[in-house]
């Protein structure tokens, strides 16, 4: 607890509750809670706020307690880093598998057209595990 102009307030993750004073802490998700622990006011690092609940941003996944960058190939991901939901520009996700889309080929984290001239083209041969 922290005294800050004459007013006690709870340091960050905790909260007062009916039956105790800043003993209680926040849900894993939240930054700062008021009145339950599910109740949160601000979020962790990476993490938006909405109707008191805290949700990873774009480009990230949850964990028990934070949220972590997705995969470079991913634009947005589940579970694990590499469990893409959706790819970036001209790649399609198939079982988890972000693949560059016909008429594209893979470079080390995007799809890039092929040259006019060619009907197909391989490029370098990432395949990017989502």
């Amino acid at each position: 607890m922290n005294l800050s102009g004459g007013t006690c307030t709870c340091n960050t993750g905790y909260f007062d509750s009916a039956t105790s004073t800043c003993v209680t802490s926040c849900d894993s998700t939240c930054d700062t809670c008021s009145g339950s622990p599910t109740n949160c006011l601000t979020c962790k690092s990476h993490a938006t706020v909405s109707n008191n609940v805290c949700s990873c941003d774009s480009g990230y996944y949850g964990t028990a307690d934070n949220c972590q960058v997705c995969d470079s190939t991913c634009v947005t991901c589940s579970g694990s880093a590499t469990t893409c939901l959706t790819c970036k520009s001209h790649a399609t996700a198939v079982s988890n598998v972000c693949s560059c889309d016909s008429g594209y080929y893979g470079t080390a984290d995007n799809c890039q057209v092929c040259d006019s001239t060619c009907a197909t083209c391989s490029g370098s041969a990432y395949l990017f595990n989502l």
